[in-house]
């Protein structure tokens, strides 16, 4: 495949934008929003960007009470193609995906060890991840911005370099 991603990591706090009800931490600030709309906007300009996809889906936004997210937004400004990459619950339950929680809770209950959260963790990632490649591919926009929760960053740029998709990472953990 020939095909090139840039990739910004960052808290999904900044994806969902200024009076994100959803997050535990504080809600990102205007000044903070305007500072992540800018990074994905010199990001697109700098690399001469064909499309936006994004760790995120519409089930999420809903759940967080925000319409669109910030890459969703820039992407429609600019004129580019949008994808969210991120399965849905239901799609989840379907592609055998556990959610993080209830691989944590489990493993407390079954007296499982920190090593096999860790294990059982990256293999949860790497079905996910596979599922935003299929999805970017299907975007088929190159050169493409990719936005992710920045724990992703090391693990799907490796996975992008096994598929032979160029990837830079712009910012592995973008935060103001």
């Amino acid at each position: 495949m020939n095909g090139c991603v840039f990739l910004i990591g960052t808290s999904h706090t900044y994806q969902y934008g200024a009076g994100n009800a959803w997050s535990k931490k504080a809600p990102c600030s205007p000044e903070a929003d305007e500072a992540f709309r800018n990074v994905l906007m010199a990001a697109v300009s700098t690399h001469a960007l064909r499309g936006i996809a994004e760790e995120m889906n519409e089930q999420f936004l809903a759940e967080a009470k925000v319409t669109a997210s910030v890459p969703q937004l820039i992407a429609k400004q600019l004129g580019l193609p949008h994808a969210f990459c991120e399965p849905n619950r239901r799609e989840r339950v379907a592609l055998g995906i556990e959610q993080e929680n209830e691989i944590r809770v489990s493993a407390r209950l079954n007296g499982r060890s920190e090593e096999y959260v860790a294990k059982a963790l990256k293999e949860q990632f790497e079905k996910r991840e596979s599922v935003w490649l299929q999805r970017v591919e299907r975007l088929n926009a190159w050169p493409v911005l990719f936005v992710c929760g920045a724990n992703h960053v090391s693990s799907f740029s490796a996975l992008l370099a096994r598929e032979k998709v160029f990837c830079e990472v712009l910012h592995a953990d973008w935060q103001i």
